[in-house]
């Protein structure tokens, strides 16, 4: 090989070396704009087929007018572009002078009506009046989801007011609320769904009563036993003790109130499953046709239902269908329906209902007369 031809090949090697090197150091989009912050500008390169932070610079009048990039972000993104290795503080920029006069209702906008809703019932309407709120309160807020609490505690922390945390020796099951617990916004959610007093009331619901409320599931009862267990409490010693009898509730109803009272705590759909199952003795079927789902659905839906409604009134429910049953049964199993309803002083439709939550299949109320079907000849519920 000749001089020449040498010396124009260390060129070559020399220039694709670079171009190597170049390649190198080119960074990636989703690399350099990974914060949350930048989520737009990421979906943006990822419509557009973009790759590397150099192709950007053509597309930065289009990030412009996207809505959701406003000029303080714009300038980041342009920051970021040209000095991609250089840290940029993300933090939110400190407010000059906190005003502690201004409504609430104008500094919590959009997302966080349920701290508004809160704030309305409690009587704080400025935002002065948020200094003495505590953890536990902002905790048992029905939110609608964990970003929006942990977004909520952000902006207070700028406005310089820090929630009172909880502070307590021993676990209290009777003054206590799940609040004290957790922040966990779904186990909040679920018992505030159950409507309890406190945080033993919800225990006394029992594993099968606590998972027939929405919101609640396998994994929110191993999150609660974890819980119980930090203040030393066993869930399952728990129950063992007091599950032996059913939990005392001070409910007295009449037979034509337990209609009213059960729209109370079930949902629109349960309420209409129950109340057609229990008056038009429709098929699970016919039910599942209406509302689009399928048979095995609307059946575990149901059996839900029923299990909140003998939480909350089951013994009254019990007590009803016994008297039911007995004074058909003094009947030789067959009675007109009048007779019950004078003595029960309740409608045709109360005693339907009293019969198909308590379970009573082999009891048929109809218009005008009443009577128990012997096992053998007993009537299938689908």
């Amino acid at each position: 090989m000749n001089k020449k031809t040498k010396t124009n090949s260390n060129v070559q090697n020399n220039t694709e070396n670079t171009s190597v090197q170049n390649q190198e150091k080119r960074h990636f989009i989703n690399d350099v704009f990974a914060e949350r912050k930048f989520l737009l500008v990421r979906e943006y390169a990822n419509r557009k087929g973009l790759v590397y932070l150099d192709e950007l610079k053509d597309h930065i009048e289009s990030l412009r007018n996207m809505r959701g990039i406003g000029n303080k972000k714009l300038n980041l993104i342009i920051k970021k572009i040209n000095n991609p290795d250089e840290p940029i503080d993300l933090s939110p920029s400190p407010l000059k002078e906190i005003e502690w006069e201004m409504p609430i209702e104008r500094i919590f906008r959009g997302s966080y009506h349920a701290l508004k809703e809160y704030c309305y019932r409690t009587g704080r309407k400025k935002l002065k009046d948020l200094k003495d709120i505590t953890i536990e309160e902002l905790r048992s807020i029905n939110w609608s989801g964990n970003a929006i609490y942990k977004s909520l505690l952000k902006k207070l922390e700028r406005y310089g007011i820090k929630p009172k945390p909880i502070e307590i020796d021993k676990l209290d099951l009777e003054k206590h609320s799940m609040a004290v617990l957790t922040d966990d916004i779904k186990l909040n959610k679920a018992y505030q769904n159950a409507h309890v007093k406190n945080l033993k009331d919800f225990l006394l619901l029992g594993k099968e009563g606590r998972l027939a409320i929405k919101n609640y599931g396998e994994v929110s009862e191993l999150l609660l036993k974890d819980l119980l267990k930090e203040y030393g409490i066993d869930l399952d010693e728990f129950e063992n003790k007091y599950l032996s009898k059913f939990p005392e509730r001070n409910i007295n109803l009449k037979p034509d109130e337990i209609l009213s009272k059960i729209k109370e705590f079930l949902t629109h759909r349960e309420y209409f499953i129950i109340t057609s199952r229990a008056f038009e003795r429709r098929t699970l079927e016919e039910i599942g046709m209406g509302l689009e789902l399928t048979r095995e659905r609307i059946r575990q839906i149901e059996k839900k239902a029923i299990i909140r409604t003998n939480i909350y009134i089951g013994p009254i429910i019990k007590n009803y269908a016994e008297e039911i049953y007995k004074i058909i049964s003094e009947n030789e199993n067959a009675v007109k329906t009048e007779v019950i309803f004078n003595k029960l002083q309740c409608s045709v439709e109360s005693l339907k209902l009293i019969c198909y939550l308590a379970g009573y299949k082999d009891v048929k109320i109809g218009n005008n007369s009443s009577f128990i079907i012997s096992y053998d000849t007993r009537e299938q519920v689908n």
